[in-house]
C-alpha cells in the first residue's frame, strides 16, 4: 500500500491531468474526438488546483483551435515553466502561447542576481567548468553567453540560472562548439535510436531527416509535451538546429503511445547500449563512465561519481530507458577533493536563500562526514523535494537524510467523490488506459486490472492521489514484464519518477 505522497513529482512530473470537479457537467460518455475547448481549459485549471507550485488565481487561460494562451503573473520563473508544462501535457492542447509575467515577491539588485548565478554555476559540479558569461538587467531579465560543447550543457546552464531568486526571464545565447564533426547519416541514426528508447516518445509516428546538421522532425505526436520531448531528444552531438514545425500534435495518437504494446521484447544488450548512449550525453554523468549491468530488464549501476546529483541523474536516465523495469543504484559518491563539513553546510544554506522556491522558509542543513541532514518546515511536498535537489547539487554532499516536515494536510472528500475524481483523471491521462478499476473505501483507493507498462501503473497511482485518495492499494498487473512477455506482478514504485519537469 502506498501512503499519500507528493502531487508534485520533481525531475520527472506526471504528465496526466484529471477532469475538474468544478465542471458543471461530467464528461463520461463524451466522444473524445469532439471535446469542447471548455473541457480542456477546465482540465488545465484542475491540475493547477492540485499542483502546489502554480497559483491558478493569477493565471488566465483561453483556447482556440487547440492553442492555449496563458496570461497573468507568477512569483518566479520556475512556476511559469511549470504552468506551461502542465498545459502542454493536456489532451487536446496543440501548443501554448506564453504571455505570463514573472513578478518576484521582493525586488533584487541586478548585480546581486548576477553574482548569485555566477556562484551557482561555479558551485554546481557539472557547470563549474563551463565558459558562461551572465548579464542581468534592472528588471531581472538574464542573458547567458559563452561556449559549451553540447546542447545538454547549454540547457543545464540555463536550468541552474533559473534556480536563482530574482530571475524574471532568460535568454540563452550560449553557443555550442562541437570538438568533432559528424556525418548527417550518423546524426540521423542516433536521433532515431534516442527516440526509440525514450519511454515518453512514440518513435513509430515520427520521421527524422538531417541535412548539414539541421534536423527536420515530421509526423504525429500525442501531446505538446511529447513534441517538446522529441525536439529535446533530437539535439544530439553535431546538431546545429532542430525544426519541428511539421510535427503535428494529434492527441488521439496517445493510444499509440502505449509503447509496451509496440515492442514485444527489448534485449538486455539493447537496453545497455541505449543507456550507455544516454549517459554519454548527460553532462552530469559522461565524465564518470559508470558500470552498467542489465539482467532481465533490471539495471544495476556501479562505479564512482564525485557528487550526489550525478548519482541521481544516472538513475533517472536508466529509468527513462525503454525496457527497464527496475534500477538498482550502487554508485558510490566520492568527491574529488576534501570539503569541510562547515563549508558544505554554509553552501547548502546559502543555496536555500537564493532559490525562488524555498527561500521563504527557515531550512537548516547539518553535514556530518559528507552526509547532509535537512531540517525545517515547508508548506508543500514539492518544496521539500526542491530542497533535497538543491542540497544534492552541492559539492561535498555524498548522501542525505531529508527530515523536512511538510505541513500540507489531506483534504477530505467522500469515497464517491474520490472515486469519481480518479476516474476523471484516468479520462484525461496520456498514459492510463480504460482497463483500470477503482474502488474507494475510507479514503483508500484500490486499483486493479491490467496495464501495459510499469509507467502506466505509476501514472495510475499518481492519478489516484491527485484524485484525492489518502492511500492506494496496487492490485494492477503489467502485461509486459522483464521476461519474454506475459503478465508481470509489478510492485516496484518510485515516487518522483516522472521526468516532465526536465522536458
Amino acid at each position: 500500500m502506498y501512503q499519500r505522497k507528493s502531487r508534485y513529482l520533481s525531475g520527472f512530473i506526471c504528465i496526466t491531468l484529471m477532469m475538474s470537479f468544478l465542471m458543471t457537467a461530467p464528461l463520461f460518455g463524451v466522444d473524445e474526438k469532439t471535446l469542447e475547448p471548455i473541457h480542456i481549459i477546465n482540465a488545465i485549471e484542475t491540475e493547477f488546483l492540485v499542483d502546489d507550485m502554480v497559483v491558478p488565481n493569477k493565471i488566465d487561460l483561453t483556447i482556440k483551435d487547440g492553442i492555449v494562451t496563458m496570461k497573468g503573473q507568477v512569483d518566479h520563473i520556475l512556476a511559469k515553466d511549470r504552468a506551461i508544462q502542465i498545459a502542454e501535457s493536456v489532451k487536446g492542447v496543440r501548443a501554448v502561447v506564453d504571455m505570463i509575467r514573472v513578478s518576484p515577491r521582493k525586488d533584487r539588485e541586478a548585480n546581486k542576481i548576477r553574482r548569485d548565478i555566477e556562484h551557482a554555476l561555479l558551485l554546481d559540479p557539472a557547470t563549474e567548468s563551463f565558459d558562461v558569461q551572465v548579464k542581468v538587467n534592472k528588471d531581472g531579465f538574464t542573458t547567458l553567453t559563452g561556449t559549451v560543447q553540447s546542447w545538454a550543457e547549454k540547457e543545464l546552464a540555463a536550468k541552474v540560472a533559473k534556480g536563482v531568486r530574482g530571475v524574471t526571464g532568460l535568454k540563452n545565447e550560449i553557443g555550442i562548439d562541437y570538438p568533432k564533426s559528424r556525418s548527417d547519416f550518423d546524426i540521423q541514426k542516433e536521433i532515431e535510436q534516442s527516440l526509440a528508447y525514450d519511454i515518453w516518445v512514440d518513435h513509430h509516428l515520427i520521421d527524422v531527416e538531417v541535412e548539414n546538421g539541421i534536423v527536420e522532425l515530421s509526423g504525429t505526436v500525442g501531446s505538446a509535451a511529447e513534441k517538446h520531448r522529441a525536439r529535446t531528444g533530437a539535439w544530439t552531438y553535431g546538431v546545429h538546429s532542430v525544426n519541428d514545425g511539421a510535427l503535428k500534435v494529434e492527441w488521439w495518437a496517445k493510444d499509440s503511445m502505449k509503447k509496451s504494446t509496440q515492442y514485444p521484447h527489448v534485449s538486455d544488450q539493447e537496453i545497455e547500449k541505449a543507456l550507455r548512449d544516454a549517459l554519454l550525453y548527460d553532462p552530469r554523468i559522461y565524465s564518470f563512465e559508470p558500470e552498467i549491468d542489465v539482467n532481465n530488464g533490471i539495471v544495476t549501476l556501479t562505479g564512482v561519481v564525485d557528487n550526489l546529483s550525478a548519482k541521481r541523474a544516472a538513475e533517472k536516465d536508466a529509468a527513462n530507458t525503454v525496457g527497464v523495469w527496475r534500477v538498482k543504484n550502487y554508485l558510490k559518491v566520492r568527491p574529488g577533493q576534501s570539503y569541510l563539513d562547515e563549508t558544505v553546510e554554509a553552501n547548502i544554506e546559502q543555496a536555500f536563500l537564493t532559490d525562488p522556491v524555498v527561500e521563504a522558509y527557515e531550512l537548516d542543513a547539518i553535514v556530518i562526514k559528507g552526509k547532509a541532514f535537512l531540517n525545517g518546515r515547508v508548506e508543500f511536498d514539492f518544496e521539500k523535494e526542491k530542497a533535497e535537489a538543491i542540497a544534492a547539487a552541492q559539492p561535498g554532499v555524498v548522501s542525505m537524510d531529508n527530515d523536512i516536515i511538510v505541513e500540507d494536510a489531506w483534504t477530505f472528500k467522500t469515497d464517491s467523490e474520490i472515486e469519481e475524481d480518479i476516474e476523471d483523471q484516468f479520462f484525461w491521462s496520456l498514459l492510463v488506459n480504460d482497463n483500470i478499476e477503482v474502488e474507494v473505501e475510507n479514503g483508500m483507493a484500490t486499483l486493479s486490472g491490467t496495464v501495459d507498462s510499469p509507467y502506466e501503473a505509476e501514472a495510475a497511482i499518481d492519478n489516484a492521489f491527485q484524485g484525492g485518495a489518502r492511500s492506494v492499494i496496487d492490485n494492477m498487473e503489467v502485461a509486459w514484464g522483464p521476461s519474454n512477455g506475459g503478465l508481470y506482478e509489478w510492485k516496484y514504485y518510485n515516487p518522483g519518477f516522472y521526468p516532465y519537469y526536465g522536458m
